[in-house]
């Protein structure tokens, strides 16, 4: 057999060898660049989920809010006049206009309370106007 004939039958299993395990390296390395992608996107799907989750807490407290509130009466004229004696919510309104300035100045007795129970300082829950409502 000469030189020529053993280029003619090809690669030796050596260089087929070889040749797969540099294949099958770049698909680990592909894998493993693919596996780190993987874990940073559940990373930041993970902060995203705990934000909305945050988000719909503080949303369940608005709504809850909103049932309690004075919005829930905005269209029911009766029901302001029967709970706080003015003939409708624009006059209810108006009033409260007037008084706002002083009233988010005001130490509310029942602030001072709850601080000593263990609430949030400042941090209210009612909106100043469903507050001065109820």
């Amino acid at each position: 057999m000469s030189v020529d004939e053993v280029e003619e039958e090809g690669p030796s299993e050596l260089e087929v060898a070889e040749s797969e395990t540099a294949v099958a390296k770049a698909d680990a390395e592909a894998a493993e660049a693919a596996l780190e992608l993987s874990l940073e996107l559940l990373k930041s799907s993970q902060r995203d989920l705990a934000a909305a989750e945050a988000d719909i807490s503080a949303l369940q407290i608005q709504v809850d809010i909103s049932r309690f509130g004075l919005q829930r009466f905005q269209a029911d004229n009766d029901s302001i006049k029967f709970y706080t004696g003015f003939p409708s919510y624009n006059h209810l309104l108006k009033v409260y206009s007037l008084l706002e300035p002083s009233a988010e100045r005001m130490t509310y007795i029942y602030s001072a309370m709850s601080r000593r129970v263990g609430h949030l300082q400042g941090q209210w829950y009612l909106s100043m106007s469903s507050f001065y409502f109820l």
